[in-house]
């Protein structure tokens, strides 16, 4: 006769094992959907800060706008990438570190002449799908991101092959007409002479630095039909910058001359803007090469070229609006313009001004702002209780009281809306906290 107690006793254990493993897969389950949303939401939150330091530095850049239309325009940047409106916080920084809130510059007042960039710090509080089940109701998702706003280290390619020197360009502003002759000169609209001898027709077929003394020193002279392809379609390599008064950086041969068929060229190119070289100083050949020979540094294969070697410290957005190539007038009319571009950010010590091209390019976190007491609009504080959440609210001050549980590096800007990415990475910090 069998055993029914036994029976029973199997069908019991069964029902108890089948109910602690449902249970398992109900925390895996929960483990599983809340660590995605908690995924989501940091990179929700760093795509909203990045979005709103590139828009800011890139304000910033443009010039003539105040610290209130600064944080209008990373409010709205935030806003479009999923960031709640109440916090958001945003800094000055310069090189090294933060400088402080926007908002305690005034409302109307410009950017601080010390501030290199902005830092944005951006957090929303989410709802645990199942993680009150173990008695976590909620979490805080946050992230920080850096953009910096410097001369423009590099040009990847469409440098066009006139230099203008650097003093010309601290003597005006921008908008300002000019004409650059055939003979050398550059005047404004009036004809007044702003600079003599301050123009150079460059010879991208010879580029020397002492970090490449080979790769584009192919040709030590260009033909008039080099230079009106340059003029036509740019330099198809890069060009570097380096420090004022240095010797870091690119030189570029050319001269001085008359190159008539060179400013037809441009004529096809009126109502175009081009990327002009911005020049320190122009040395003789021997120059150059003595410095080479005695500071150790490689001397190219091909031997130097005869004439002036233009060393290259930035570059300049400029308009062409005429150009002029018959008579005994010869020249190319334009405007220099404020701009931002793409390119490399310069290390330090190039040329910089209203007229300069400007890079905004994401940097790294050096200080995070997170926990900083002042911040441009009030933060939340959240502690993880079933369900609940405590918050703070502040005009001036908050803090972030939550553990910091993971730290996530972005490599791009931002979804929908973003301001557009200069090269380089997002270094900003992303993290969540019960």
């Amino acid at each position: 006769m069998p055993d029914n107690r036994r029976t029973i006793n199997s069908r019991g254990q069964t029902i108890v094992i089948v109910a602690f493993g449902l249970i398992a897969v109900l925390l895996f389950a929960a483990l599983a959907v809340d660590g995605s949303n908690a995924y989501q939401q940091r990179r929700r939150m760093q795509n909203a800060a990045d979005a709103g330091a590139l828009a800011g530095a890139r304000s910033m850049a443009s010039g003539g706008v105040t610290n209130d239309d600064i944080l209008s325009v990373i409010a709205t940047y935030t806003a479009r990438n999923g960031a709640p409106s109440d916090s958001i916080a945003a800094f000055y920084v310069d090189d090294d570190s933060v400088l402080g809130a926007i908002s305690d510059y005034g409302p109307s007042a410009v950017p601080p002449s010390t501030a290199a960039g902005v830092q944005v710090y951006c957090e929303t509080i989410f709802t645990m799908f199942l993680g009150g089940i173990i008695g976590i109701g909620q979490k805080k998702a946050s992230a920080e991101a850096v953009a910096k706003v410097g001369a423009m280290g590099s040009l990847d390619s469409g440098a066009f092959p006139v230099g203008v020197n650097d003093e010309l360009l601290t003597g005006i502003t921008a908008g300002t007409r000019i004409k650059i002759w055939d003979d050398n000169k550059i005047t404004n609209d009036a004809g007044a002479i702003l600079a003599n001898g301050e123009r150079g027709w460059l010879n991208f077929n010879y580029v020397y630095s002492t970090d490449d003394p080979n790769g584009r020193t192919d040709s030590t002279s260009h033909s008039n039909s080099d230079l009106r392809d340059w003029v036509m379609n740019g330099y198809d390599h890069s060009l570097f910058a380096g420090s004022v008064g240095g010797m870091d950086g690119d030189f570029v041969n050319g001269d001085p001359g008359v190159r008539a068929s060179t400013i037809q060229e441009a004529a096809d190119r009126i109502g175009e803007i081009v990327l002009l070289p911005i020049y320190d100083d122009f040395y003789d050949d021997a120059d150059v090469e003595n410095y080479v020979e005695d500071n150790g540094f490689t001397e190219p294969d091909t031997h130097w070229p005869n004439g002036n070697m233009y060393h290259i410290v930035g570059f300049a957005a400029f308009r062409i609006t005429n150009a002029v190539a018959t008579g005994s007038d010869k020249y190319i009319e334009g405007e220099f313009l404020s701009r931002v571009g793409s390119g490399s950010l310069a290390s330090g010590g190039s040329y910089s001004s209203d007229e300069s091209m400007k890079v905004v390019t994401l940097a790294e976190v050096n200080t995070s702002i997170g926990t900083t007491s002042s911040s441009t609009s009030s933060t939340s504080s959240t502690s993880s209780t079933s369900g609940s959440s405590s918050t703070s609210t502040g005009s001036s001050s908050s803090t972030s009281s939550t553990s910091s549980a993971s730290s996530t590096s972005s490599s791009s800007s931002s979804s929908s809306g973003s301001s557009s990415s200069s090269s380089g990475s997002s270094s900003g910090r992303a993290s969540s906290g019960h």
